[in-house]
């Protein structure tokens, strides 16, 4: 039952299987196209699904999504093939891992994530991943 909530829940995160697109458009900031999007209480593992998933998609995007689980902030940077070597996503997602309280955060080039206490402020950590893009 939980692996069927969790599939559920990141079925609704990508916009359902209703008569909707289901897609997240991308906004150009500064000269790259930037998904940001929170989500409340999305586990960590379907965060990290629904990233790879929109990456696979937007391969000329900077992904950001942040989840508050559990009362934990969990952020994920991703970023599409065609920035790879443009962007760093450790460096992104260190900025919005200070902002809800963590500290570090990494992962490779092009996927990275990182979590903190504060859960309140994942708008706000999505905000400064956005803001260091338009710069």
């Amino acid at each position: 039952l939980e692996k069927q909530l969790a599939d559920a829940k990141k079925q609704l995160a990508l916009g359902g299987s209703g008569g909707g697109s289901g897609d997240i458009a991308p906004e150009t900031v500064g000269s790259v196209q930037f998904i940001g999007k929170t989500y409340p209480d999305l586990d960590p593992k379907s965060l990290r699904d629904l990233a790879s998933s929109l990456q696979q998609k937007h391969q000329d995007a900077v992904i950001a999504l942040a989840s508050d689980f559990e009362g934990k902030a969990s952020i994920i940077v991703a970023i599409g093939k065609a920035l790879s070597g443009k962007v760093d996503a450790p460096n992104l997602v260190k900025l919005g891992v200070e902002t809800v309280g963590g500290k570090g955060g990494g992962g490779k080039p092009d996927f990275a994530q990182g979590g903190g206490p504060d859960a309140g402020s994942i708008d706000a950590a999505i905000a400064s991943v956005k803001n260091s893009l338009a710069t």
